[in-house]
C-alpha cells in the first residue's frame, strides 16, 4: 500500500484506516475525487474473487446527531476518527458503511462482508484540525457568525469575542487557511461546508455549553413560550424554543437558555427556578465572549440552533434542523 498523500490533514486518518483493511488480507486503493461534492473519494477493495469501489465521505468527527447532515450517497462509506459503538449502529441503521482509524469497519458487497470491531486506540486528530477542537470551536463559531475576519477586526478582537487566548486564535486561523476555509484577506471560503464541519465537531464533543448542564422547573413559567415574556438581558434561547422564536412551525416542549454565570442568577430569580432532573428548562454557559451578541436578538445564531436541534436525536427536531 502506498502512503496516501496528505490533503487537508486527512492523510494520517486514511493511512490508519487502510492499514486495518490490509491486515485482514484485503487489498485497498484510495483515490481522491478532485471536484469534491457529496463524495470526497473512492475506496476500492480487492479480495480473492472480486473487487468493489465504494464512494467515501470523510468526517473528522461524527456523532449520532450529525448523521442527519450526511449527504445522500447510496452504498456510501463514512471514514472518520474513532467512531463510537452507538454511532456505528446509527450509521448502519441509516444505510451507511463505516471505517475508522481504530480499525473498526462495516461494509458489504456481493461476495464481501467486512465486520471489524477495531483494536487500536485512535490517534488524536492532526494539528490542522485545531479549528474544530474543543478550544478552537468558539473561535470558528465567531467567524461563522460574523461572516469574515474583516467583520470581526483584529486577531485580538476575535480572541475577545470568542473568549479564547491569542495563541489559540492564531492557531485556529492558520488551520482554517490550511484547510481552505479562510482566504489570505480574511474572507470565509466554502462557508456551508465549514458550518457543517463545525456542527459535526460540536456534536461529537457533546456541545460546548454543557449538554449535561442542570435542568430546572419553574414556579412562574408553565410553558416554554412564557419564558420569552420575562427574559433578562444577556440571556439567549436555543434549540426548539429558538426555532419557534424565529418563526419555524413547532410547539416547543423545552426551553434551552444560554447565559454567563452572572446572568444565570437573574434567570433563576426571574423564573423562580428549582433544580429538577426531569425539568423542561436547561441553563448552559455561553461559550463565546459576552460582546459577540450584544444589542442583538435574544436568540442564539442559527448555526447553534441547528446543532442543538440535532443533538436531541429526535426526528421531529432533526427535520427542523434540516431547514436551517
Amino acid at each position: 500500500m502506498k502512503t496516501v498523500e496528505r490533503r487537508c490533514g486527512e492523510g494520517a486518518l486514511l493511512n490508519e484506516a487502510l492499514k486495518a483493511l490490509i491486515s485482514q488480507g484485503l487489498g485497498a486503493k484510495w483515490s481522491w475525487v478532485e471536484d469534491r461534492g457529496s463524495v470526497d473519494g473512492q475506496l476500492t477493495i480487492f479480495w480473492r474473487g472480486g473487487e468493489r469501489t465504494f464512494p467515501v465521505v470523510l468526517k473528522g468527527a461524527l456523532s449520532a446527531g450529525a448523521i442527519e447532515l450526511l449527504p445522500p450517497v447510496p452504498g456510501g462509506v463514512v471514514l472518520s476518527h474513532e467512531i463510537k459503538p452507538a454511532v456505528r449502529k446509527a450509521l448502519e441503521a441509516a444505510g451507511w458503511g463505516y471505517l475508522d482509524s481504530t480499525g473498526a469497519a462495516s461494509f458489504a458487497a456481493p461476495g464481501l462482508l467486512v465486520r471489524l470491531d477495531g483494536w487500536r486506540r485512535a490517534a488524536g486528530p492532526p494539528s490542522i484540525d485545531r479549528p474544530f477542537s474543543r478550544t478552537g470551536l468558539p473561535v470558528t463559531f465567531v467567524l461563522l457568525v460574523r461572516g469574515s475576519l474583516e467583520e470581526v477586526g483584529t486577531q485580538r478582537d476575535l480572541a475577545a469575542l470568542a473568549g479564547a487566548s491569542l495563541g489559540t486564535t492564531n492557531r485556529v486561523l492558520k488551520g482554517l487557511r490550511e484547510l481552505g476555509y479562510l482566504s489570505k484577506d480574511g474572507a470565509l471560503l466554502k462557508q456551508a461546508t465549514m458550518a457543517d464541519r463545525w456542527t459535526e465537531s460540536y456534536l461529537a464533543l457533546s456541545g460546548l455549553g454543557g449538554i449535561d448542564a442542570p435542568r430546572y422547573s419553574s414556579g412562574v413559567w408553565s410553558s416554554p413560550t412564557e419564558v420569552l415574556t420575562v427574559m433578562p438581558s444577556g440571556v439567549y434561547v436555543g434549540s426548539e424554543l429558538a426555532a419557534r422564536t424565529i418563526g419555524m412551525s413547532i410547539r416547543p416542549k423545552t426551553a434551552l437558555l444560554y447565559s454567563s454565570a452572572e446572568k444565570r442568577k437573574d434567570v433563576i430569580v426571574a423564573g423562580r427556578l428549582r433544580h429538577d432532573p426531569d425539568g423542561w428548562i436547561q441553563l448552559r454557559d455561553i461559550f463565546w465572549g459576552e460582546k459577540l451578541l450584544e444589542d442583538k436578538t435574544a436568540v442564539v445564531p442559527e448555526i447553534l440552533i441547528r446543532a442543538d436541534l440535532l443533538a436531541e436525536t429526535d426526528p421531529r427536531l432533526a427535520d427542523l434542523a434540516k431547514q436551517l
